[in-house]
């Protein structure tokens, strides 16, 4: 019998999100996120696997929802989630840099946050707009708050800028 989505067949991004869904809670967590990643080819260890999950959920949440699989599913593939010796190490200095910032452990970097942050970027020469004007251009979404992946961005975006060999 063939799953129908409002009258027609569900997308397949939509029944790749179900079939690792298995909790049906509207989520895919990091175990199933696991399953998903060896289902699909790719063997990580923890560091890759904590990393590659930071890269599809974006609000920080610790979970994916559909709309966040989604998103990343339109521009990438699994094969992209596996990162070199250098991306990994990149990565895991942004995630520590991340959480140093993230006091709350909320998954993401608030205003009040990111006032530590910013004198931290000041003081290392490597903002050259105001405090104001620095959130803004991290906040890609502009929900209020730095998410890791909008950190991963800037950083990846500036740091050559300022002769920091990526």
């Amino acid at each position: 019998m063939a799953n129908f989505y409002e009258g027609t067949l569900k997308p397949l991004s939509l029944r790749i999100f179900e079939k690792y869904d298995l909790d049906n809670s509207g989520y895919i967590t990091i175990s199933e996120f696991a399953h998903m990643i060896e289902d699909h080819g790719l063997q990580l260890n923890p560091t890759e696997l904590e990393l590659a999950m930071l890269t599809i959920d974006h609000d920080g949440n610790g979970r994916i929802s559909y709309d966040e699989f989604l998103s990343w599913k339109k521009t990438s593939s699994f094969q992209d989630l596996r990162l070199d010796d250098a991306a990994i190490q990149r990565r895991k200095t942004f995630l520590d840099i991340f959480r140093a910032y993230d006091s709350d452990n909320s998954g993401s970097i608030s205003p009040d946050e990111f006032v530590f942050l910013f004198e931290d970027l000041r003081a290392a020469e490597l903002v050259s707009h105001d405090q104001t004007l620095t959130f803004e251009d991290m906040d890609k979404d502009s929900d209020g708050a730095i998410e890791f992946n909008e950190l991963v961005f800037w950083l990846e975006k500036e740091l050559p800028k300022h002769g920091y060999i990526m």
